[in-house]
């Protein structure tokens, strides 16, 4: 069984183990709990405060339409595909997409090749000589940008005379480059814009409701990047972020600065950024760029969120030292598969990419049994579960939680995280009277606890005194 189909608990991510801690085990917080404490990295550079906060997530379900297998008119479907350029999130879509494909019916089941690397057009080769009785897929329908604007310019007008002429049935845009050449009003074939961080930002539709074309759709999470900012900002609470971004249209929305500006507003925080080149045919530019700016933003910021750049594909172990060499908790823009390779903290993107595969695949299969693309459902928001390193979370030091939650109360959410965190400790607080929280067990002897409301410098009295006693 892989990684993405393994259930809640620890998985072996290569560089640390990676714990996958479920809605239904953590507690929902609510948002008076939220503002609880907020700690200066600074005076503790090992407190990391976890209490998880979940904003409601979910999918919106469209209508049932057909989507398994037909031809076209007797004839196979011929499909394009086209990318500006190789980037992990591109291979995790395809390859869900082409799960959900195989459970619908659309290609023959089998196991996927693994592809490790920097891939550009994901399995698209493979598919070549598999797509089966009903998809054609030719090389020279295939194409990628390799992040060159002067290639780009070349392909998209490649990919609109083939759309304007019909050699296509319908095209995978994957990406913002892609989406924003191919889903235009030049031609009529169906688009589906897959894996971009904002569409409607970038003007690849015209909202979450509506694409703004009849043969245009794509995938939107519209308030992903507001709940996990603000989720990581209530478990860690620290008083500066850093963003590493590239200052570009598309940069800006890749790393979702205008977002985090309206969150840093929202909560008090001050955001630290830190331009880097990115999106350059040049890697050990881009690459060195990227390094550069972590450092900087180690020294300088109390948090880090790490956003959708190429350069840190290929230098996540340099930033994952990094991080953890200056004790700077980090976030990830993209999901889990940077938390398996040592990033602290993420949404857990592995049920959210089989459901997402599969939501991508029926929106294919719909299309080809005649359904208009403005007509399919856009917003697939991710599951509300979370992601932590292991490897890298052993640097906590601190616990800080309320007694009482909805779900679970603060005792069993310690001794849940004190299960993967053996030397793990705990400060509970409260604002309930002594006789509503004495069952819980934090009124016993050695248990770290403080009463709410708290004078400003009673919770750093509290906090030193657990440090103290642990040492």
């Amino acid at each position: 069984m892989s990684n993405l189909d393994q259930p809640e608990g620890t998985v072996d991510g290569g560089s640390g183990l990676f714990l996958r801690i479920r809605k239904s085990t953590i507690a929902k917080v609510s948002k008076d709990h939220g503002d609880k404490m907020k700690i200066n990295r600074k005076g503790y550079p090992c407190l990391l405060v976890i209490v998880l906060i979940f904003l409601s997530a979910g999918m919106s379900h469209a209508k049932a339409r057909r989507t398994g297998p037909t031809l076209n008119n007797g004839k196979k479907w011929r499909i394009g595909y086209y990318e500006g350029g190789p980037y992990s999130e591109y291979k995790d879509t395809m390859r869900t997409l082409l799960n959900g494909l195989m459970e619908l019916g659309w290609i023959e089941s089998v196991k996927l090749p693994e592809l490790t690397g920097e891939v550009g057009k994901p399995y698209m080769d493979w598919l070549t000589g598999a797509a089966g009785p009903f998809l054609s897929i030719e090389a020279e329908d295939c194409y990628s940008a390799a992040w060159d604007t002067g290639k780009r310019r070349g392909i998209r007008k490649r990919m609109l005379d083939k759309l304007k002429a019909g050699s296509l049935d319908l095209v995978i845009a994957m990406g913002t480059w892609a989406g924003l050449d191919l889903a235009t009003g030049e031609h009529s074939v169906p688009v589906l814009v897959l894996s971009t961080s904002d569409p409607v930002g970038a003007g690849i539709i015209k909202s979450p409701e509506n694409s703004g074309r009849d043969h245009v759709t794509a995938r939107i999470d519209p308030k992903r990047y507001l709940r996990q900012l603000r989720m990581f900002h209530r478990i860690v609470g620290f008083k500066s972020l850093g963003i590493a971004y590239e200052n570009t249209p598309d940069g800006l929305l890749y790393s979702s600065i205008r977002v985090a500006r309206q969150i840093a507003r929202e909560r008090g925080f001050e955001l630290i950024l830190c331009e880097v080149t990115d999106t350059i045919t040049d890697t050990r530019k881009s690459d060195q760029s990227c390094i550069d700016c972590y450092r900087k933003l180690s020294r300088t910021a109390d948090a880090a969120y790490v956003t959708a750049l190429t350069c840190v594909d290929r230098q996540l172990p340099a930033m994952v030292d990094i991080f953890r060499a200056a004790r700077v908790p980090s976030f990830s823009l993209v999901g889990s598969r940077l938390v398996k390779k040592g990033i602290l903290l993420s949404i857990s993107s592995d049920s959210g990419y089989i459901a997402l595969g599969r939501y991508n695949a029926a929106k294919f299969g719909a299309i080809l049994n005649g359904v208009k693309p403005v007509e399919l459902e856009q917003v697939f928001e991710d599951p509300p579960d979370i992601a932590v390193n292991t490897e890298t979370a052993r640097r906590i030091d601190l616990l800080i939680t309320d007694v009482i939650m909805p779900e679970m109360n603060g005792r069993e959410l310690a001794d849940t995280l004190s299960a993967a965190y053996p030397n793990l400790k705990c400060l509970f607080m409260s604002g309930y009277t002594d006789n509503v929280i004495a069952h819980h067990g934090v009124l016993e002897e050695g248990v770290h606890f403080i009463q709410k409301p708290f004078s400003e410098n009673a919770p750093s009295l509290k906090i030193r005194k657990a440090l103290d006693e642990a040492a």
